[in-house]
């Protein structure tokens, strides 16, 4: 045992290292090292009773911290100091970012909305969903939904804008076509067309065959 030294220039230590019992352990059969534990598990094992924490960092510009809250049983990773900007990064790029006020960006740097989407692809969309499931929701338990439920608001719920050659809307029920709106805006509906209220038509109305289709006012 070693209980009084001078300064050491280095330090060798061939074995296991045990440091104040479990505060610094290191295991040399294993090449692992222990904080709070005696026996790690992993290659570098943290633990504690309430909460485990790894910070990096300078503690002021930036500040990253891995945080296991044993009590709420929640793991999290956390950044502050000035800028509190998470990146995610593969392949050496960044990829995705949140930033300080919570916007999450995926290639974009600077988030302006709780989910910002950016695509530079040509052939490819910003985002894409899918589900092969048996699915049987409606309305806000659909695949895809946009609701808003307050009685106050007076925006928009969906916003659709293309300034190109290419369809606005286009919808398909299996292969074929069900609904298409143009880039002139000419709307296009394959099946029948049920309107619950008044209708506004600010151009031609044309029907696929005057001999075989009709007209039905209530």
């Amino acid at each position: 045992n070693i209980t009084s030294v001078g300064t050491l220039s280095s330090l060798a230590v061939s074995g296991d290292l045990t440091v104040d019992t479990n505060t610094l352990y290191v295991d040399s059969t294993n090449n692992r090292v222990g904080i709070g534990i005696a026996s790690p598990a992993v290659n570098l094992d943290v633990q504690d009773s309430s909460q485990a924490v790894i910070r990096t960092g300078d503690g002021s510009t930036v500040d990253m911290r891995m945080v296991a809250d044993v009590s709420s049983g929640v793991g999290s990773i956390r950044t502050s100091g000035n800028t509190s900007v998470m990146g995610f990064f593969t392949g050496g790029s960044e990829r995705a970012r949140i930033s300080s006020s919570g916007n999450v960006g995926i290639g974009v740097t600077n988030p302006t909305r709780k989910l910002h989407l950016d695509s530079t692809g040509t052939t490819t969309g910003a985002a894409y969903i899918y589900s092969n499931a048996v699915h049987t929701g409606v309305t806000t338990q659909s695949i895809l939904a946009a609701y808003s439920d307050n009685a106050s608001s007076s925006g928009t719920v969906l916003f659709v804008r293309g300034d190109g050659s290419g369809n606005l809307v286009h919808v398909k029920k299996g292969s074929a076509d069900a609904f298409v709106i143009d880039s002139s805006s000419n709307a296009t509906i394959s099946g029948n067309l049920t309107v619950t209220g008044n209708a506004t038509i600010n151009g031609n109305l044309t029907f696929g065959n005057a001999a075989t289709d009709t007209v039905s006012f209530g």
